[in-house]
């Protein structure tokens, strides 16, 4: 008998060991990582920058949004269409708080794109406990 499995967040039921099937080759990728509390949950923090390092071949552009404490920053959109380039993209927040999260999005792309890190400056302003 076959298990099944759903996605928490969409629509889609996948079918377990049955390999996997590309419906297209036109796909974009959109990531959101977990909230960080690098000082604890009722910690203080001054958030200084998110780093996105990736490789790239062909044309692409991606959009990075930063969360602090849940609110949006806005969309920061980077692009290029070289050769394969192992890319950094580096987006300024300047913001105090308690957590950050980023989302990373491919917005266009005519090669492939393989996301490598998410990472954040910061510096710790109170600890929590």
């Amino acid at each position: 008998m076959p298990m099944f499995i759903g996605e928490a967040s969409g629509a889609r039921v996948l079918a377990v060991s049955q390999g996997l099937h590309s419906v297209g080759t036109d796909h974009q990728g959109d990531v959101t990582t977990w909230d960080l509390a690098p000082a604890g949950e009722m910690g203080d923090c001054v958030f200084r920058s998110v780093g996105v390092s990736f490789t790239a071949t062909n044309g692409w552009s991606i959009g990075v949004t930063v969360y602090v404490d849940g609110q949006s920053l806005g969309e920061t959109a980077f692009g290029g269409d070289g050769a394969t380039e192992n890319g950094q993209a580096q987006v300024f927040v300047k913001r105090r708080g308690t957590r950050i999260a980023v989302r990373v999005r491919t917005l266009s792309r005519t090669g492939s794109f393989a996301l490598s890190n998410i990472q954040c400056s910061y510096q710790s302003m109170r600890m929590w406990p």
